[in-house]
């Protein structure tokens, strides 16, 4: 599946509101209080309609980028009906050849609840733990560790996909 970005299309913001408000569950910090459309807004951030022709296939987003630094974190959605068939890997390698190709960063991270689908991915796509924190959210009653992952452009080889 050839994967393109283009800067988030409107017709698309619903599905990434409905994204965000998923990666919710597996997030280190409650988003109780962040609605969809906020986390959308925030200064220092940019998300992308990932399409295979026209056909949305996810949202990926990156926040808190730091141009002089070249960095940001990273959100990867894709859309539900795709899930559980293989593509979420292909979307996370693509969004990574794109943020250190075509946006010019040379460092992502994210961070998700340890054992989490989005840590499985990050994992796959060989993206490394760099620190575990325990305790870190309060979910049906328990506290869950999270993980932040870290990965640099020099460390990274693009994707053949």
């Amino acid at each position: 599946m050839a994967i393109r970005f283009q800067l988030l299309r409107q017709e698309d913001v619903p599905m990434a509101c409905q994204l965000i408000q998923d990666a919710g569950e597996w997030a280190p910090k409650s988003p109780i209080f962040d609605s969809p459309m906020d986390v959308l807004m925030k200064p220092r951030s940019q998300w992308m309609s990932a399409l295979s022709a026209d056909e949305l296939v996810g949202v990926v987003g990156f926040y808190d980028i730091s141009w002089p630094d070249g960095t940001a974190a990273m959100f990867t959605g894709l859309v539900p009906k795709l899930r559980g068939r293989g593509f979420s890997l292909a979307l996370g390698k693509a969004q990574l050849d794109f943020a250190f190709n075509d946006m010019g960063l040379r460092r992502l991270e994210m961070s998700c609840l340890e054992g989490s689908p989005s840590a499985k991915l990050a994992s796959k796509m060989g993206v490394k733990p760099e620190g575990r924190h325990p305790n870190t959210r309060l979910k049906a009653g328990k506290y869950h560790a999270s993980v932040t992952f870290g990965l640099e452009k020099s460390a990274y080889v693009v994707s053949k996909s």
